[in-house]
């Protein structure tokens, strides 16, 4: 629809910006009205440049920023055009003010900046521009409210994390002695008081904190009946009777993963032990661990081996959600589709050069000299307005030849990036199928020298039996010296089972269970006792196991004999390894029944039975063979669960370097927020986990000690001038010192495990909760008799096996 003549001749030079027409606004310019001019019909008193940050009229802001518009002009509540801008959310407009170098510090008549007004208004947009464009983040208004006060005031959430993330302080006061917790509590904005308290170094000292009137911020939502705030503020002060969420030990990985330790998490995916994109009890995968905590650095590993970033968790998250959902904006952008990216440009020009000359000093400019200066001067102005013009151009969204150009180079590059990666992923996958057809071969000529040597010692026991007794000793000597011409040779062809290398312990934490409990078969079973070929732990169970199968099938139990020829090493290992740190008889069905799956020929429908069958029968295989070190476990987990349930109270001991341990697991609370589940952590002023202090406790302890033999062997490595260099129990030095390290090593485990450790952690123990007399005293019959249950059991250590310490020493395989 056409206007008359007579409209188009009213139209004035705001209502062509609010139209966001250039070309009436350049008329109207034309016709002699002003940049600058007041709009009279408005009570706001708008110039034209706060009417093109009111609409968002980006090109109309351009224009009059060229025709030097004043940036600075303010309406009678003090607002300039960049205060406009931030209210209403046009982050176009505040870019383009900033890149005209807008103060964006200015203030209106309450105090307030820009900052302020995007905060109060929840532009978080705006605000992260602001902060980018220079904006103070403890500017104070007439209230004493800094920009993060307004957020929480206003229930902002996403300026709040942005403020905070940028150095935003929670934790001062406004001139009523409000922290900001007060403010979210007393608006009933729940979410902006549950990121200030998880945020908060000190929870009791931000929900105890008293204003000028003494109100807390549980007092201010109850004195304004805010229900929702009261009742988290309540079950943070309170703990109520929810079932304890205890940590499954059947996925150590996940465990790994969100306490972020990346060097157990890659060992465990790189060595088979758990698949990449193994899925808890809850269906949280890794990545939803590591991305729900913030640990980057696993996250982008777990992207780069190829993790899926689609798999869903019971509430139907994916690891994008879970990161969002706890504000880990890192991740977030890692994972894709998080951040936008904002880029500000604020260029700065330098301001024209000037010749400081004394009045004694000056002389006329000649006229081709001011010509020429007049033309510099000028040139300067046109590059200044080209490149405003230049970044106009691309916030509008157009594209100049140089940035086409760019971008397909980028895309290139991109593209043989992609290439490479996808190679690397190729040539990784096939040197791991290597690696594990080079171990196979390796186990099998193991065991054929085992026959050969065998098969030698029989034969030369059958054909040169000595006549007498003189003789025997005599003729003892040639089997040694033809086993070892026989070891040289093999040796020689193969590489394989007599070369001595020194790098990392065989089981650990086994091989410390039978040093404290002396176990002769356990020790023989970890490379503790001198053999001339290494042990292999898994393969003990696996042939335990077998022989068991084989005898069940006799008997015919029919799973026994549909396991035929499926009990292998990978079937049961990680049910092995995970039985020192606490796994249950459901972690081991579930971890069973996992490798029982990946085997395409294994049926179904009797996968369920058959992980119970073999959970069951490895359980009893690891008690047969580790008997004295199952006793020692026992007693671990028995005062552990004692000590948190009787006494209430984390468990705490000394290493024998004297060096204090305290287990940190406390219980959670679990509440209900927009149909899901979240789980707050409380501190240790909460009461702990029973299930998880108990669980914990016997790895925890036997790490102590893996962690003191390394510092022992450490200090004996320098004392005595060698390089020492570890990672967990793996130990390095130069090539011409592994004999010396190997020596302290095995010298250093003796003399740890000489000393009497579990009596010296009964009395620690002992020294810590043990019941006094005065307690009794006051106890009832019942009371008593918990008493003397929990002292008889700190005091109760388990009895130890026949084996010989010092033989250690003489081990080939001990640290291989």
């Amino acid at each position: 629809m056409t206007q008359s003549k007579e409209q188009q001749a009213t139209k004035t030079i705001h209502d062509a910006i609010r139209a966001n027409n250039v070309k009436e606004l350049e008329l109207a310019v034309g016709h002699g009205a002003s940049v600058n001019d007041i709009d009279a019909h408005c009570d706001d008193r708008f110039t034209p440049l706060h009417w093109a940050a009111h609409s968002g009229s980006l090109e109309c802001m351009h224009w009059l920023l060229w025709q030097s518009a004043d940036m600075d002009a303010q309406t009678p509540k003090g607002w300039t055009p960049a205060h406009i801008a931030s209210i209403r959310g046009h982050d176009a407009c505040v870019q383009a003010l900033i890149n005209n170098n807008v103060n964006v510090n200015a203030r209106d008549r309450r105090n307030q900046t820009c900052l302020h007004m995007a905060c109060a208004h929840g532009n978080s947009f705006v605000v992260h521009t602001l902060l980018r464009g220079g904006a103070d983040i403890s500017h104070q208004d007439v209230n004493g409210w800094t920009p993060v006060y307004t957020a929480a005031y206003h229930g902002r959430l996403g300026c709040l994390q942005m403020l905070v993330k940028w150095g935003g302080k929670l934790d001062d006061v406004d001139n009523e002695g409000n922290t900001a917790a007060h403010l979210a509590a007393m608006e009933g904005h729940l979410p902006c008081l549950k990121f200030i308290v998880s945020v908060s170094r000190d929870t009791a000292a931000i929900l105890g904190a008293r204003n000028d009137q003494g109100d807390t911020p549980k007092s201010l939502a109850e004195q304004f009946y805010k229900e929702n705030c009261c009742t988290y503020l309540d079950a943070l002060e309170w703990e109520k009777d929810h079932p304890e969420q205890a940590e499954n030990l059947a996925f150590p990985a996940h465990v790994a993963a969100y306490n972020g330790d990346f060097e157990h998490v890659k060992l465990l995916v790189e060595q088979g032990v758990v698949n990449i994109n193994e899925r808890d009890e809850r269906g949280a995968t890794l990545a939803h661990k590591a991305a729900g905590q913030g640990h980057i650095d696993i996250l982008r590993w777990l992207i780069e081996m190829g993790a899926s970033m689609d798999l869903t968790t019971q509430s139907g998250e994916t690891p994008k959600d879970v990161a969002r959902r706890f504000g880990q904006l890192g991740c977030l952008k890692l994972i894709g589709g998080g951040v936008d990216k904002i880029e500000t440009n604020t260029n700065q020009y330098p301001p024209p050069h000037h010749h400081h000359q004394n009045e004694s000093n000056r002389r006329k400019l000649t006229p081709k000299e001011e010509e020429l200066g007049r033309a510099k001067q000028k040139y300067d102005e046109l590059q200044k307005q080209f490149e405003i013009a230049k970044k106009n151009f691309r916030q509008l969204g157009g594209q100049f030849e140089e940035d086409h150009k760019r971008d397909i180079v980028e895309h290139e590059s991109q593209k043989k990036i992609d290439e490479f990666e996808a190679q690397i992923e190729f040539e990784r996958i096939k040197r791991e199928k290597l690696e594990s057809e080079l171990d196979e071969c390796r186990h099998e000529i193991a065991r054929l020298i085992n026959t050969l040597r065998s098969f030698e010692e029989k034969r030369l026991h059958t054909h040169h039996r000595p006549p007498s007794s003189d003789n025997r000793q005599h003729k003892h000597k040639k089997p040694s010296s033809a086993s070892s011409k026989q070891s040289r040779r093999i040796e020689k062809e193969t590489g394989m089972p007599f070369m001595r290398r020194n790098s990392d312990g065989s089981c650990n934490v086994l091989q410390h269970y039978a040093a404290m409990g002396l176990d002769d078969i356990g020790a023989a079973s970890v490379n503790l006792k001198p053999s001339d070929l290494p042990q292999d732990v898994y393969s003990v169970v696996v042939d335990q196991v077998e022989q068991e199968r084989k005898q069940d099938a006799a008997n015919g139990l029919p799973i026994a004999k549909i396991l035929e020829g499926f009990i292998k090493r990978k079937v049961i290992k990680q049910t092995i390894m995970t039985t020192n740190y606490g796994v249950t008889l459901f972690g081991a069905r579930q971890q069973i029944g996992r490798q029982l799956r990946d085997i395409d020929e294994f049926p179904r429908e009797h996968i369920s039975e058959a992980s119970s069958y073999l959970a069951q029968k490895t359980f009893i295989s690891l008690r047969e063979l580790f008997r004295e070190t199952r006793k020692i476990q026992d007693w671990f987990t028995d005062c552990a669960r004692l000590i948190s349930r009787v006494r209430d109270s984390a468990v705490e001991w000394n290493t024998p370097l004297n060096l204090p341990v305290v287990q940190p697991y406390y219980r959670e609370i679990r509440m209900r927020h927009k149909g899901k589940d979240i789980y707050d952590n409380f501190s240790s002023f909460a009461r702990p986990n029973n299930n998880k202090q108990k669980n914990a406790f016997p790895p925890n302890f036997v790490h102590s000690l893996d962690s003191t033999h390394m510092m022992m062997t450490a200090l004996q490595c320098a004392r005595n001038g060698i390089t020492f260099v570890s990672v967990h129990d793996s130990f390095w030095t130069h090539a011409c010192d592994v004999d010396r390290l190997s020596q302290y090593c095995r010298e250093q485990f003796v003399s740890l495990h000489k000393e009497p450790l579990l009596e010296i952690l009964s009395r620690d123990l002992l020294s810590k909760y043990e019941f006094k007399s005065s307690e009794y005293a006051r106890a009832d019959d019942k009371q008593k008799q918990t008493m003397k249950l929990f002292n008889d059991t700190l005091q109760r250590v388990p009895e130890r096996g026949t084996f010989q310490l010092e033989s250690v020493l003489d081990s080939r395989y001990f640290f291989s």
